[in-house]
């Protein structure tokens, strides 16, 4: 999972009798909880990292604080737990007043949903996007809203669309842009069965 760190733990006292070095017998694990948005989360969909004892573990990290219950780094808003999402989270960009800007997102035949999420951070912006196929049809559109905005087309055609951020608001503003392609979860992700 997302802020899982493996160490090698060396002093023990035994040293290599060739090259007199510390020898490493065992491997430390720690996971840390990871709130911050990333930018390439990885989406496993498995809150206990495969362990099938008890929870207790997993329970004593807060992860319900951040709004991300299998801690992959995906907001369960948009984590699904029957697909795998490919998440983008591209740096905060400008946005001038009545302005607007392009983003790419790719479908392939499988691809469940496209979402594109904006978030800005001057609270007395409006926002909302658009999204258009590759023959420049819109295809879905939010309305404009305050702070954040959501567009998502369900069980696109393959090709590349084009997400357009939008400033509705008379006042620039910097907004950050969360870019989600689902797809179907693939065999090898799922639990195996008993």
């Amino acid at each position: 999972a997302q802020g899982s760190f493996f160490y090698a733990v060396g002093a023990n006292g035994r040293l290599d009798p060739i090259t007199g070095a510390a020898l490493t017998n065992r491997v430390g694990f720690v996971r840390l909880r990871v709130c911050e948005k990333q930018k390439f989360p990885r989406d496993d969909d498995d809150r206990d990292d495969g362990w099938e004892g008890a929870d207790n573990w997993h329970d004593s990290h807060r992860h319900g604080d951040c709004h991300d219950f299998d801690d992959d780094g995906i907001d369960d808003g948009q984590d699904s737990p029957t697909g795998r999402e490919q998440v983008q989270r591209n740096d905060a960009t400008a946005l001038p007043a009545g302005g607007s800007v392009d983003h790419t997102l790719t479908a392939s035949p499988t691809t469940l949903a496209l979402i594109a999420v904006a978030e800005a951070d001057n609270p007395l912006a409006q926002i909302g996007i658009d999204i258009y196929n590759a023959a420049g049809i819109l295809v879905a559109r939010s309305i404009p809203a305050p702070t954040v905005a959501v567009a998502q087309v369900v069980l696109p055609a393959a090709g590349t669309y084009t997400c357009r951020v939008r400033n509705y608001s008379a006042v620039a503003t910097n907004y950050t842009p969360t870019l989600i392609v689902r797809e179907p979860q693939v065999l090898n992700d799922i639990d195996p069965l008993p």
